[in-house]
């Protein structure tokens, strides 16, 4: 009855099932060669791309979404154009100043700074630059629902990033500097499958009104998307500066797992969101509320699963990481319940985005940020890395909050208490099993019950499939 759509997530699904397998081999190898004090360092210097990339493609993937459904196909693909030449050449001016910028005053931030450092940079930036056509590939393949294409591409940049790896660390013992040759290498070698793509879809054709637009819709949403995203790179530099490289190790591989449950999401999103802007633009508020509904069975399910982590992290984490990183088994319990936050954020942004509420999205993120920097400046020395990750959850939960407060009319107040409680309940059975260890039959009641729940909440939104069925 739902094939399609259950096809069409698939294909979304895929490179993260990759990813998530890719797990299996990624965590053994590098944990078994580094220590986290050696991750660390990687950790805190591979986040600049965090910084980077909001700098690069300027809201280029909102950009689309608003103007994809106002253009004709030629347009569609001079847009195209446009979009890369922009994000290339910032990607080069931005690099550039962040090398010299680290390069002058990196040791005021890192510890036991060299010459090293500056050369592991060199090789994420150059990566960085290399990648310059997925960020537009994507949101064309997405918004053309070329799901298929798109799956392949990611897919295939996991599997050649797992072999790339694997030879230069075991095979060619590069050691250290493996971890920052592979992206590289994959994004090299993934740049020439993707002009195999990108020769259907564009038509060279410099448009100055269509760069115009980019940069006129781009910069307001700019200060936003560079403010979420420096808050994986401060939040880093900051535990390492009062904590030091070992717990900031501790710190980025829980986030490892959490950048794992994150694309899960953004492959249910990918399916959703185009239909929820379109349905916004088109002011189908019927349409809207379905697609609203789909999230409360997300939610279901996202809890039905989670058990799962809360029950088995620790145990997998010991196992695979030769207990060199099990105190990170909390944290990524803790990290977990940001899927919520990720479900109900996305809706909110879709009705802001096509509502132009670009200015109000930014201010808001300006807000919690400037709330994170401060409270983790003056007051990271004196927490553990538990409570920091607690704090950083909080303001992610407290800024989808606010957001929704000017989403109300395509949003109703159900969906919200829904979000609200299935986040509540998780992080209840979270602390519930951390300071009490909650019995074998206690935990498996728990997961069959949850399942109950998603069974009895499917059957019931058989209207909400059917219409997903037609549409994607």
């Amino acid at each position: 009855m739902f094939h399609n759509i259950i096809l069409k997530t698939s294909y979304y699904f895929l490179p993260s099932i990759f990813r998530t397998l890719s797990f299996f081999v990624i965590i053994p190898l590098t944990t078994f060669y580094f220590n986290p004090q050696d991750l660390g360092l990687f950790y805190v210097l591979n986040s600049v791309l965090l910084v980077l990339g909001p700098l690069s493609n300027i809201g280029i993937e909102w950009a689309f979404q608003s103007k994809y459904y106002k253009l004709n196909k030629i347009k569609i693909k001079i847009f195209f154009f446009n979009a890369v030449l922009i994000d290339f050449f910032l990607r080069i001016f931005w690099s550039v100043i962040v090398f010299i910028i680290f390069s002058n005053f990196g040791h005021y931030f890192l510890e036991n700074f060299n010459s090293s450092y500056n050369f592991y940079l060199i090789l994420i930036l150059i990566s960085f630059i290399i990648n310059f056509l997925w960020i537009s590939l994507s949101q064309v393949l997405i918004l053309e629902k070329k799901a298929k294409d798109f799956s392949i591409i990611e897919s295939l940049r996991v599997l050649i990033f797992i072999i790339v790896l694997v030879t230069l660390l075991v095979v060619l013992d590069f050691g250290f500097t493996s971890l920052f040759l592979s992206p590289l290498l994959t994004n090299l070698i993934i740049f020439f499958i993707e002009l195999m793509y990108v020769k259907k879809l564009i038509k060279f054709k410099i448009d100055k009104k269509i760069l115009l637009s980019i940069f006129k819709f781009g910069l307001p949403v700019l200060p936003t998307s560079l403010i979420d995203m420096s808050q994986g790179f401060v939040d880093k530099l900051i535990i390492q500066k009062f904590l030091g490289f070992y717990t900031t190790g501790i710190y980025g591989h829980s986030q490892s797992y959490f950048t794992m449950f994150i694309q899960s999401a953004k492959a249910v999103t990918r399916v959703i969101s185009p239909l929820l802007i379109k349905n916004i633009t088109k002011k189908n508020l019927n349409n809207v509320n379905k697609l609203n509904e789909t999230n409360v069975l997300i939610y279901k399910i996202s809890l039905f699963l989670g058990l799962f982590v809360i029950f088995l992290s620790e145990y997998f984490i010991s196992i695979f990481t030769f207990n060199k990183f099990t105190e990170s088994a909390v944290l990524v319990n803790i990290w977990y319940s940001v899927l919520f936050v990720v479900y109900f954020s996305n809706h909110v942004l879709s009705v802001l985005i096509v509502k132009k509420l670009t200015k109000f999205i930014m201010h808001s993120s300006v807000y919690i940020t400037l709330c994170m920097f401060i409270l983790l400046f003056y007051f990271a020395k004196y927490m553990s890395i538990e409570h920091i990750v607690y704090i950083l959850v909080l303001l992610r939960f407290t800024v989808a909050i606010i957001r929704y407060c000017k989403a109300q009319d395509f949003i109703n107040r159900n969906y919200l208490f829904k979000f609200i409680q299935y986040f509540l309940i998780y992080h209840f059975i979270t602390y519930l099993n951390s300071e009490f260890s909650i019995n074998i039959f206690i935990k498996i009641g728990l997961i069959v019950i949850s399942g109950i729940d998603c069974f009895i909440d499917f059957n019931k939104k058989n209207k909400i499939i059917n219409y997903l069925q037609k549409n994607v």
